[in-house]
């Protein structure tokens, strides 16, 4: 692995931008800003690096689901501030698998040694549009001989079209909370409704405010059924909220993911 000083790209804010990243830039409290996207530098792996990388992450991803069903074989969720009433359906999903469309994970990797890993975010995971997109664009206009590791685009659009099967009939929603003002979450979750459109499925994107109770399932604000339901919203949020029973009882057929 090697780091390369590079030159950013004339333009490159109204560039990014236009391709859908508008928090180019991070706002300082003293009222300044500092790039969030910065082109100053990349990274350069080697393929065998890659590989490694690859394997070690699914290694990763194992144990974390081996984490998950220790804490729900030995009732731990008090330790992790989950309330007691939500123990059922947490072990009600864990049994039935739910459709699930992906994570990320934040690793600190020098390039000597196996990756350690920071944090899986695998409920509400950003950074999507820039590592699926933004820097394909990038790599494109200055590297155009070169290629990038991940296929991110690709897989989401696969993975959509083999989970379709196990979807209600109706529309796939896409929730974010539209009180967060940097328009991340906002422009993530209509980059996933991009791929799901690009896999054929009809979309729907809705704001979490937006969607309504009529006493037997969830509803948008034009009144259709919300059947399968992807949410930028953490679930920790969801269940200290009043509808956060309604949406995990067993009766109530919406889908949610990430489960």
């Amino acid at each position: 692995m090697r780091r390369l000083t590079t030159e950013p790209r004339d333009g490159w804010r109204e560039t990014v931008r236009s391709q859908g990243m508008l928090h180019a830039d991070t706002p300082l409290e003293d009222g300044q800003t500092i790039p969030y996207w910065d082109e100053s530098g990349c990274y350069q792996f080697e393929l065998a690096e890659i590989l490694r990388l690859e394997e070690q992450t699914e290694e990763l991803h194992r144990m974390c689901l081996s984490a998950a069903e220790h804490v729900i074989r030995h009732d731990r969720y008090a330790d992790f501030a989950i309330p007691a009433w939500a123990a059922d359906p947490i072990r009600r999903s864990w049994q039935e698998q739910p459709p699930t469309l992906y994570g990320r994970f934040d690793l600190w990797y020098d390039g000597s040694g196996p990756p350690k890993l920071l944090e899986y975010n695998a409920d509400t995971p950003t950074s999507l549009l820039e590592a699926a997109i933004i820097q394909w664009f990038w790599l494109t206009d200055t590297r155009p001989g070169a290629d990038q590791w991940n296929s991110i685009h690709e897989k989401l659009i696969a993975s959509w079209q083999r989970q379709a099967k196990n979807f209600a009939p109706g529309p796939v929603h896409f929730a974010w909370s539209n009180l967060e003002e940097t328009f991340e979450d906002l422009m993530t979750i209509g980059y996933l409704a991009d791929t799901a459109h690009q896999a054929g499925l009809d979309v729907r994107v809705t704001a979490m405010l937006d969607i309504a109770w009529d006493g037997r399932r969830f509803r948008d604000s034009a009144g259709e059924p919300i059947t399968t339901c992807f949410k930028l919203y953490p679930w920790e949020w969801m269940l200290a909220e009043p509808y956060g029973r309604l949406a995990l009882q067993p009766g109530t057929p919406t889908t949610w993911l990430e489960p």
